[in-house]
């Protein structure tokens, strides 16, 4: 691919470099330590170190930026009334929240979503597993639609206590929410997300008063009835963590399998290397981790005149930071564009962000590639890329990086 020239403008919202933005980072990171995006006059960080040192400081830059969901009540006021009207307006919960008030939300959510809940569901994680690969067919299929979709889906769903039927609705109401990231959207787009967002919130606000009345043991049983400073929390603060716990516990892992999966197809040696040392799949899915970042980027709003590097950033300016590039980053990684199984501090990666809005899903995201690599892999002789041209489909996103179409074929074992 040829690269790009600071010459001819880069913008993070142009649809092939949101398609595919690595040539892009390294034309910014090489030419320029902070880039000013002329479109969105966002300041895009590339670097390790800098986007490492920015997540440390949420004093000097904060979380609230207004770029996800309060974005989407601020464009105009038709779209803050339906949020008021028809369902909630947001509340700085967790991605969007800064301390003190963050530390509250997500002690809380800790204690609920904590290691041994991941642990006990490792056997559902393997149960559906086997479930989804039993019923791949004989010939080309695409593997986004027939496992990387209802794994984490179904997962996800498990944990909250929804029914797994559920899981199209589940899909759509995560597309919705990352969609309002994207900067450019006209008003129209906007309130069609909205009335999308809307449905969501209604369920979850529906399941919340059910689960009060009749607790049931569940992720959002429990948050829903844990108590934060001696008082349980409001439908709108909950609704606004289940939000981002649905995207957490599904879009980005959803993403990161089939990514996993085309590198296996691109590479029967490697294919065969995890075969014979299965202790070397979770290197590998963190290596996929890093290439591969589900989620490229996020913001954060400097609140006071400051500079990164030699760089000025006045206040009120929004930072992009962008994970997806700092895991490239050539002063931080060798060979940054290979897997490489035997890589020193192998999960020192920003895939799932850095600092006090470490994803809160990470744990659930590595058990199910680890069950679902394992398996894949155990189960077949040879996975394969289908000949064609749009057998791996990438749609254009402004954060988040995915596959929504990858056709193969396999060899059972």
């Amino acid at each position: 691919m040829e690269k790009h020239k600071i010459g001819c403008p880069i913008s993070m919202t142009d649809p092939k470099i949101m398609a595919c933005p690595f040539n892009a980072y390294d034309t910014i990171r090489e030419e320029k330590e902070i880039y000013i995006d002329p479109v969105t006059r966002m300041y895009v960080i590339t670097r390790y170190d800098d986007l490492k040192a920015i997540a440390d400081d949420p004093h000097t830059f904060a979380n609230n930026t207004g770029q996800l969901g309060s974005r989407a009540q601020s464009v105009n006021q038709k779209i803050a009334d339906l949020y008021r009207d028809e369902g909630f307006l947001h509340v700085d919960t967790l991605v969007t929240n800064d301390p003190p008030s963050h530390t509250g939300y997500r002690s809380l959510v800790d204690k609920a979503f904590n290691a041994l809940r991941i642990r006990s569901a490792e056997g559902t994680i393997l149960a559906v597993t086997n479930a989804l690969i039993e019923k791949f067919p004989n010939g080309p299929f695409d593997v986004t639609q027939a496992f990387s979709i209802p794994l984490p889906v179904r997962m996800i769903a498990e944990q909250l206590g929804i029914p797994p039927e559920l899981g199209p609705d589940f899909k759509r109401w995560s597309d919705a929410l990352l969609q309002q990231a994207s900067p450019g959207l006209s008003e129209e787009e906007m309130l069609d997300i909205t009335k999308v967002v809307i449905q969501m919130q209604k369920f979850f606000a529906k399941m919340i008063r059910e689960t009060r009345e009749q607790p049931s043991g569940t992720l959002l049983s429990d948050l829903a009835n844990l108590e934060m400073d001696g008082k349980r929390l409001s439908e709108g603060e909950l609704v606004s963590i289940l939000m981002q716990l649905l995207v957490a516990g599904n879009e980005t892992t959803t993403n990161t399998i089939s990514a996993a999966v085309l590198r296996l197809a691109q590479d029967p040696e490697l294919q065969d290397r995890l075969r014979k040392n299965p202790d070397q799949i979770r290197n590998f899915y963190e290596e996929v981790l890093r290439l591969d970042a589900a989620l490229q980027g996020l913001f954060r709003r400097a609140t006071k005149d400051t500079q990164v590097g030699e760089t000025p950033i006045p206040e009120g300016a929004i930072l992009n930071m962008r994970w997806g590039a700092g895991n490239r980053d050539p002063k931080r990684y060798e060979n940054r564009d290979e897997v490489n199984l035997e890589r020193k501090a192998i999960t020192q990666h920003l895939a799932f962000g850095h600092g006090i809005h470490f994803c809160i899903g990470n744990q659930l995201a590595r058990a199910e590639l680890r069950i679902g690599l394992s398996r894949l892999l155990e189960e077949t002789t040879s996975i394969r890329l289908v000949d064609g041209e749009d057998n791996v489909v990438r749609p254009p996103h402004f954060i988040a990086y995915g596959i929504s179409k990858l056709m193969i074929e396999i060899t059972r074992a």
